[in-house]
């Protein structure tokens, strides 16, 4: 799946197999939020780098039915990732 226009600045590129660092910007950034252990990365990169996982996703504590959200990670150049958006891939 391709988002956006892969090769332009600023765009997302295809989906991939999560690499390692893209992997450990979203353990790092974790606290809470769904159990979500993606297969599924696009990459962007801006003023860091942005990681758009796609996978299934269970929020646990609420015993909810999987769903298949898109999860934000941004990594900056110097400081630590954060998630900065989770939202099912139907809102997307």
């Amino acid at each position: 799946m391709r988002l956006g226009h892969p090769g332009f600045v600023g765009s997302y590129g295809a989906f991939e197999a999560v690499p390692v660092e893209a992997k450990a910007a979203l353990d790092e950034a974790r606290r809470i939020g769904p159990d979500f252990d993606p297969n599924y990365v696009a990459t962007q990169i801006v003023a860091g780098r942005n990681y758009l996982f796609a996978d299934n996703a269970k929020y646990v504590p609420l015993k909810a039915n999987a769903f298949l959200p898109f999860v934000t990670v941004y990594n900056p150049f110097e400081g630590k990732p954060q998630i900065t958006s989770v939202r099912a891939a139907y809102e997307a």
